[in-house]
Parts: structure tokens; sequence; C-alpha cells
């Protein structure tokens, strides 16, 4: 299966929300929005992953 590309600015822009807004994470916290940025960016099945810590904890 080939990845797709990157969406453009105005696709990006204009695109669903991937990551749920109902996390438990710090407002403005910057593992939030450096996921919500890549579920975002493109419409490809993704895995994140990471160290253990509060995103795990607070997105389960």
């Amino acid at each position: 299966m080939a990845l797709q590309s990157i969406k453009n600015l105005k696709e990006f822009s204009t695109a669903n929300e991937r990551f749920e807004g109902a996390h438990l994470l710090c407002p403005g916290c910057a593992h939030s929005m450096i996921v919500r940025e890549l579920m975002n960016a493109t419409d490809d099945n993704l895995v994140i992953a990471s160290a253990t810590g509060c995103l795990e904890v607070c997105t389960a």
C-alpha cells in the first residue's frame, strides 16, 4: 500500500479532527499539539508511539 501525500495547507485547515479534545492533558500542552498536528497531516492510518508518560496516561 502506497502512502498518500501530505495534505496541502487548504486541505489541512479544513480537515476533520482526528485527535479528540476530551483528553486530560494540561491546556496548551505541547504533547497534545504535536500529536494533533501529526494526526491531521495525513489521512493514512497511523501508529504513534512514545515513552510512557502523561500522553499515554491522559489519552487512554
